[in-house]
């Protein structure tokens, strides 16, 4: 397998904003880190290089060389000493003037942490900060992995991914001393016929197990317009939530696609649960990540991002918002 093989070298001092997560505002601090890669275009002025994933220029890329056009590619970040990284933002593609078709962007992917864990994220196709939550536990490291990208068309395989920026949000109690930063050389790839099985779970434990249950089974019976899902909503939402629901169920009868989507399986795996507030009876939840919908022996990918609220009455949780962000990403089924 391929490998790049430039050497390690100095920088002069790129400092990384670090942005504190506390209720009240503070100045924000600065903190180098050792960014590996795991590989990069390369030409006569390592335009590509992995240095410009940190430089706070977002008119310049690190963008992915050797074999592979994006999945299987990484990007390590490995910090001097433990910190509670709680969000990582993103710039997606290149994002020079006029540059940003000239790359592909991250679909999908995964951080993966010291002990091996992953969690996976999904990005919309558009330029400007997108931040991905991380378990905000102190590691010296994290990864992150590129599963997907746009567009993924083969008479494209000449065109590689590019990612313009990276920023850190760390949790304010993060003791950490800065050090030089290093841009270290490309190390070898995984082996890519070895199948690593991520150790992952859906949801963070803060959310209790019978509102999992309740969101993996909301997701699969929605997802094959199962007429049961009427017992999942919220009295107080009912009308409004399942006149919408018929209404999608015909749309798909006139698109004939209800019978193939009411034989299809679902697999929520992935499907990723986040708790964004406890009001006691009410929960905020944020769902993001893919799900997959298998309809007649071929698998599709539903990318997700949702905002949704569920309330407990009588003794069980019910869904009492479900809601998309503007400009929510449209699946399209066969």
């Amino acid at each position: 397998m391929n490998t790049c093989n430039a050497s390690v070298r100095d920088i002069p001092a790129a400092f990384l904003a670090i942005i504190l997560i506390l209720s009240w505002a503070l100045p924000a601090s600065a903190l180098d880190v050792t960014i590996k890669v795991s590989d990069y275009k390369v030409d006569l002025l390592n335009t590509y290089s992995a240095d410009k994933l940190m430089d706070n220029d977002t008119s310049t890329a690190w963008a992915g060389g050797g074999l592979g056009v994006g999945p299987g590619k990484w990007i390590e970040l490995i910090f001097p000493a433990p910190v509670r990284v709680a969000e990582i933002g993103i710039f997606n593609g290149h994002e020079g003037p006029g540059r940003f078709e000239e790359f592909r962007r991250i679909k999908a992917g995964r951080i993966r942490y010291p002990d091996g864990t992953t969690h996976p994220f999904v990005l919309w196709d558009k330029p400007g900060e997108q931040r991905i939550t991380c378990r905000a536990e102190p590691v010296e490291k994290l990864r992150i992995e590129i599963t997907e990208v746009y567009p993924d068309e083969v008479i494209l395989g000449k065109i590689k991914v590019a990612v313009s920026e990276l920023k850190l949000y760390v949790a304010a109690n993060s003791n950490a001393a800065p050090i030089k930063t290093v841009i270290a050389p490309p190390t070898e790839m995984p082996d890519a016929t070895k199948s690593v099985e991520p150790q992952q779970t859906a949801s963070e434990p803060s959310l209790p197990a019978d509102v999992i249950g309740l969101l993996d089974r909301f997701y699969a019976l929605r997802a094959t317009l199962n007429d049961d899902l009427d017992q999942l909503f919220a009295p107080q939402v009912y009308d409004k939530y399942l006149l919408n629901f018929f209404y999608f169920q015909e749309i798909q009868r006139q698109r004939g696609l209800y019978d193939k989507l009411r034989a299809a399986d679902v697999d929520t795996g992935e499907l990723r649960f986040d708790l964004v507030e406890d009001q006691g009876e009410v929960l905020k939840i944020r769902a993001s990540g893919p799900y997959y919908l298998t309809i007649d022996g071929k698998e599709w990918t539903v990318q997700e991002e949702r905002d949704i609220e569920v309330k407990r009455q009588d003794d069980r949780w019910l869904v009492l918002k479900f809601e998309a962000p503007e400009k929510a990403q449209e699946t399209s089924l066969p």
